[in-house]
């Protein structure tokens, strides 16, 4: 059965991102500061990306986040919403290597 939601706007998920990786976005408070987060996608489809966030601001802190595992349709991945910026893939730093 075809999935009759599919949207032919943007290119498959999976063009961009791979399960596993390390993704980041920021957030922009109401008083107009911003945090980044950093996560791991635990699950990648054609149109949506489950990420669990675990790091704030560069530290380890996943008692400390209240939306820890989010599920995000594409054009949040890749436009944004609202004060969340569009995911990015994590760069990988030399102890990566």
């Amino acid at each position: 059965m075809k999935d009759k939601t599919k949207n032919d706007m943007y290119p498959s998920l999976f063009t961009h991102f791979k399960p596993g990786e390390r993704v980041s976005r920021t957030v922009r408070n109401d008083d107009g500061k911003t945090k980044e987060y950093e996560g791991i996608i635990m699950a990648l489809s054609d149109e949506k990306m489950e990420v669990y966030w675990d790091t704030l601001d560069g530290e380890y802190s996943p008692f400390h986040i209240k939306d820890d595992f989010t599920m995000c349709p594409i054009d949040e991945v890749l436009n944004g919403r609202g004060k969340c910026s569009p995911i990015k893939r994590k760069k990988r730093s030399y102890i990566d290597w």
